[in-house]
């Protein structure tokens, strides 16, 4: 197998779910690479293409962009996937996430100030409350 045991029985139970909703629903898939990316600090490849889904009775097919993240490692001289993901949207490189991981924490930050701000603000009109009574 291709696949780690725990990766593999998680990606069985994954797909199989996934054909059983497109059996059911009737849902025609595909799946069109336009570039693969290896990134060297972490040691993953993104596969970045055009994903087509299309339903039985739908007003024409849904595109978006999809991206497989995959993480390969050499185990007893064969190639094993030991990392694989999928979702809608960019690769998620390492610099996107740190560039993330920052914007979250400069939101946190300002949240945290106005935050500090208005219970200033509560403190400063209780004590005028009190000096006029």
């Amino acid at each position: 197998s291709m696949m780690t045991g725990e990766n593999h029985e998680k990606f069985r139970k994954m797909a199989a779910l996934q054909i059983e909703k497109i059996k059911r629903d009737g849902i025609s898939v595909s799946f069109e690479p336009r570039s693969v990316t290896y990134e060297k600090t972490t040691d993953k490849v993104f596969v970045t293409g055009n994903s087509v889904v299309e339903a039985t009775g739908s007003r024409g097919p849904q595109t978006f962009t999809r991206v497989f993240e995959v993480q390969v490692e050499i185990r007893n001289g064969s190639p094993s996937i030991s990392f694989i993901d999928t979702y809608q949207g960019q690769p998620k490189t390492r610099d996107v996430l740190e560039k993330l991981d920052r914007e979250e924490e400069a939101r946190r930050l300002n949240a945290e100030k106005i935050e500090g701000k208005n219970r200033a603000e509560a403190r400063n009109l209780r004590n005028s409350q009190q000096e006029t009574e």
